[in-house]
């Protein structure tokens, strides 16, 4: 902690002019051996930006662009944090906590890139270490972030004013984002993972087949598949941020015909390249080979739909084509959640500490998009855009299907999640919040028209285990203040107390 302090306020001094400048010597940490500041060859120079990629791509295109890396000069306090048995720390703690949540990263490249660091010293190892650092590490006591976030951000700014663009700064910001997002650091969290799209989209990982590519095409399948993943959790957190905030455009593009999900975890984690399946496919699959990250991504472009849904007021006009897609999102929302609710008990089945936990949040982001569809439908009174027009008989089918539909995820689906992670809130990632939130709110609707026992207890689990993630996410306890807010807690401690 004294070392995190001492940098932070070093950078905070303006006459060091340490972090300011690329350095002639590359700096080695002290972890590496001999001179932390030994002179390289001539050969390793800082690459620039192409600004001709961005005035005319078609033109750029015959230029390969291999890294717009750089070597810089780090101050010994960052050193200092990156000792051998920190960066063996960093590394164990991430692929041990924030890995399981979104699996980004190559195991085996990464420990090859540390390996590699006698022989130079690049800023976005050092920038992305230190995020994997901040991601799986519990804050402390308090709602402001700690002397480390503020290091990194630093870092991040320095880093990207050079401008260096790389994967792994995409990475970087993938992961600073999510746990800003985490911890209810806003709006920085929400512009974060805007500006990981826009990063992504000029990289071209949206679209690698049509869109201009800025670096050259990735040499081994682990660095593709890296960077796929890398992409699918900009679209996965980009979704997540957009639930509350409704009639806002999304920042990634939705994914194209010719896309890829993530192999399997079981090959990942071991640094194996499994299958990819595609994206777009007929059915779902009970296929155990399909990963639950990958079950994540399918998971998060439904929930993009059904906000293109939310959000389209043009489609308002036409009420039956509207009914029509709504309806189709809600029989592709229940294939979806039927197919995970299968994976999910055949996991546990098979090995009740095998289950990863990307699908609780596969399983968590399909309820929610469930229950914004079924909010937008569950209403006996029609919406101000409707309520001009005339009433069809897909109007009281939805609604029949979304009250079913919202007592079914708040006591069958979330429910059952909500108590296995009750025992494993250490392990539990962000993503699950927003789920608990809207569960617990839509239990005391349920309780102000009949107060059983049975809703009751599903509200109370629902809470306590918010409270529980508060002491890892702080986004948890702002869930909390909104169930106070719309006066949902009262109505729960209220019926007890009856």
């Amino acid at each position: 902690m004294e070392r995190l302090e001492s940098l932070e306020r070093r950078l905070r001094d303006p006459a060091d002019s340490s972090w300011s400048h690329p350095a002639s010597m590359v700096a080695r940490p002290s972890f590496l051996g001999g001179d932390a500041r030994s002179p390289l060859a001539g050969n390793l120079v800082r690459a620039r930006f192409p600004k001709l990629y961005l005035l005319d791509s078609k033109a750029f295109s015959k230029t390969v662009v291999d890294s717009l890396d750089f070597e810089f000069e780090a101050p010994q306090e960052i050193s200092n944090l990156l000792l051998p048995g920190d960066v063996e720390a960093i590394c164990n703690e991430y692929f041990y906590t924030a890995h399981c949540w979104m699996p980004i990263l190559s195991r085996k490249r990464l420990y090859r890139e540390i390996g590699e660091l006698d022989r130079s010293w690049n800023a976005s190892l050092t920038l992305l270490l230190l995020c994997m650092k901040l991601v799986s590490e519990p804050t402390q006591d308090g709602n402001n972030p700690g002397p480390l976030y503020n290091v990194v951000q630093r870092l991040y700014t320095m880093v990207e004013g050079y401008p260096h663009i790389t994967l792994r700064l995409l990475q970087s910001t993938v992961l600073l984002a999510f746990y800003e997002i985490g911890h209810g650091i806003l709006p920085a969290g929400y512009l974060r993972i805007g500006h990981a799209a826009r990063l992504g989209v000029m990289m071209g990982f949206h679209d690698r087949r049509h869109a201009a590519q800025l670096l050259k095409v990735s040499e081994t399948p682990t660095l593709r598949e890296e960077e796929r993943r890398t992409w699918w959790a900009v679209l996965i957190l980009d979704r997540y941020v957009h639930i509350g905030t409704s009639g806002v455009p999304l920042a990634a593009p939705d994914p194209g015909n010719g896309d890829l999900l993530p192999c399997s975890e079981v090959d990942w984690f071991v640094g194996d390249n499994g299958s990819n399946h595609p994206f777009f496919t007929s059915s779902f699959s009970v296929n155990l080979e399909l990963g639950n990250f990958a079950c994540l991504c399918q998971a998060s472009h439904i929930l993009g739909r059904v906000l293109h849904h939310r959000d389209d007021v043009n489609d308002r006009l036409d009420r039956r084509f509207r009914m029509a897609e709504a309806m189709q999102l809600e029989r592709a929302l229940v294939a979806l959640d039927s197919n995970l609710s299968q994976r999910h008990s055949s996991v546990y089945i098979s090995s009740q500490e095998s289950a990863h936990m990307a699908s609780f949040e596969a399983l968590a982001l399909c309820c929610c998009a469930r229950l914004l569809l079924y909010n937008m439908y569950g209403c006996n009174e029609p919406d101000q855009d409707s309520i001009q027009q005339e009433r069809l008989s897909e109007d009281t089918e939805m609604q029949q299907i979304s009250l079913a539909g919202v007592r079914q995820i708040i006591l069958e689906r979330m429910l059952p999640v909500a108590q296995m992670l009750a025992t494993r809130v250490k392990e539990t990632g962000p993503i699950i919040c927003y789920s608990l939130y809207h569960c617990a709110s839509e239990c005391a609707w349920f309780i102000k028209e009949d107060p059983n026992e049975e809703t009751i207890g599903a509200m109370r689990t629902y809470v306590d285990l918010l409270t529980a993630i508060e002491n890892r996410w702080k986004v948890a306890g702002l869930y909390m203040k909104l169930l106070e807010h719309e006066e949902s807690l009262q109505v729960l401690y209220t019926t007890i107390n009856l």
